[in-house]
């Protein structure tokens, strides 16, 4: 039950970018999530192989997408590496709009570093 609680959530979140194109997005082989913008724009279909891919990727996208497919953990339909970076770029002036990335970049940018090393 949290599981798909936690889900909703994190598509939510990441329909927040999503203005142009349609993203689909399979996880752990289980039914596919459809986010469509606003505006019509590039598909395309993603599959993530587990629920804690779909959270690494939704907290440091930039990292966790390259790592993700160079591993073979995300794989795109058809293989075409620029399926997805159509979305991913004709996105990118909202994305810089959207009130999560602002509030991320705050977060990010003001928050003192936290280290965990022993003296």
């Amino acid at each position: 039950m949290w599981c798909v609680m936690l889900t909703h959530i994190g598509l939510f979140i990441l329909q927040q970018f999503l203005h142009i194109g349609c993203l689909h997005i399979v996880i752990a082989n289980e039914p596919t999530h459809s986010l469509k913008g606003e505006l019509a724009g590039p598909e395309v279909t993603i599959h993530l192989q587990n629920y804690r891919l779909f959270w690494r990727i939704l907290l440091k996208p930039d990292l966790a997408i390259g790592e993700a497919y160079m591993d073979g953990r995300l794989t795109i339909a058809d293989d075409d590496l620029k399926k997805l970076m159509a979305p991913l770029t004709a996105n990118n002036g909202h994305w810089q709009k959207c009130w999560l990335a602002r509030m991320g970049w705050y977060f990010n940018c003001n928050w003192p570093m936290i280290t965990t090393t022993r003296r």
